[in-house]
């Protein structure tokens, strides 16, 4: 007879957890759904938004929180989620007003470059013709050509 046998305890008379197993835990959700995407708040405090800007915090970068509650210095947000206020480096604050500025600037930003792209067109479509032509005088098929060419790239 083995001595070992004798000393193992049955799962059901054991008063301690019983092993892991090997599937893992449920743990939270990393990714942020299509809904939590779009939060934006209006305040920042308690009723606010905080995207998280790194992975930190048990959550992937850009997923958005609602702050539902502040505990010492702590920033408690919907799902279980602790936020520690003095480590900015790693949330933000996701506010409307922020957040509309930062798309009218892209927006600026997307009209200076089709801008751009438009007088370079221009430019190299006037240079093609001076060269193409060779007594220096425009084409009038070449030059209306090129004018549609500039319309449908508007």
């Amino acid at each position: 007879a083995d001595p070992l046998s004798k000393a193992e305890v049955s799962a059901s008379e054991s008063r301690f957890a019983p092993a892991a197993s090997s599937s893992p835990p449920a743990s939270r959700p990393k990714a942020p759904n299509m809904a939590d995407e779009r939060k934006e708040g209006t305040v920042m405090g308690v009723g606010g938004v905080i995207e998280v800007v790194k992975k930190k915090f048990g959550c992937d970068a850009g997923t958005r929180l609602r702050v539902v509650g502040e505990k010492g210095n702590l920033w408690q947000c919907e799902g279980g989620i602790a936020i520690v206020k003095f480590q900015k480096d790693g949330w933000r604050w996701a506010l409307r007003a922020d957040i509309a500025e930062a798309q009218e600037q892209q927006q600026r930003e997307q009209q200076e470059a089709r801008k751009r792209r438009r007088e370079m067109a221009a430019e190299g479509a006037q240079q093609s013709g001076v060269s193409l032509s060779g007594d220096g005088q425009s084409n009038p098929e070449r030059e209306a050509r090129l004018r549609a060419i500039r319309i449908m790239q508007e």
